[in-house]
């Protein structure tokens, strides 16, 4: 009888155990997974997170720092998702300079906050866009900001000029290209901008011709 009875109580030891285990991790884990796309903009400046992974609380993915006159970044991560706080690693390119630290998040009802930006999420990536300042040159262009690490701004050498524009000295005083890295081959020149004194550009200028942009 004895013996019956320390059983049944070791049973039900058993059971409350496991039923206290359950709560306990009911209680310790996320809320829901995070979504694949998150987006933040403060001002003029963007980023980006790209979820590419997710199993149980180990994740990975892609992140993008397009910041507006400031150095900008872009690199992968991987991390922890526990208690919805995010903690990864990441490893990113700036000006040339490969570099990687360590990001928390923490996710705030559906969204993910750190790094002075507020992440919404967003259903497409490929969706958001930002505004390409163009520094030197006064013209904006939207472009995708998934696309952000694909694009580079360079200068246009003097030999390039004087091959466009022949060896006559009408040049313009500022000229920017704005270049684009495909997934695979040689980087291709998407569009090339020119600033012309206005002196210059009078002279120069066609009515029956595309002008090139622009005069200043």
């Amino acid at each position: 009888m004895l013996k019956n009875r320390n059983n049944l109580i070791i049973t039900l030891l058993i059971i409350v155990g496991f039923i206290g285990s359950v709560s306990l991790i009911r209680l310790t884990s996320n809320d829901s997974k995070l979504m694949h796309c998150y987006h933040a903009q403060i001002g003029s400046s963007n980023s980006l997170i790209q979820v590419i992974k997710q199993s149980n609380d180990e994740i990975s993915g892609q992140l993008i720092f397009q910041n507006y006159q400031k150095d900008s970044s872009y690199g992968s991560f991987v991390g922890n998702f526990k208690n919805n706080t995010l903690v990864i690693d990441y490893r990113f390119q700036s000006e040339g300079v490969e570099s990687n630290r360590k990001i928390t998040l923490v996710k705030e009802g559906e969204n993910l906050v750190g790094e002075g930006f507020e992440y919404i999420p967003t259903d497409d990536c490929k969706s958001i866009t930002y505004d390409q300042g163009l520094g030197l040159i006064p013209f904006n262009m939207k472009l995708p900001l998934y696309l952000f690490p694909q694009f580079k701004l360079q200068t246009v050498d003097k030999t390039e000029l004087s091959n466009t524009f022949g060896s006559g000295g009408l040049i313009p005083f500022k000229s920017l290209k704005l270049m684009y890295q495909p997934t695979k081959g040689e980087p291709v020149n998407a569009v090339t901008f020119f600033l012309w004194y206005k002196s210059v550009w009078d002279v120069i200028a066609n009515p029956n011709e595309a002008p090139d942009w622009a005069y200043g």
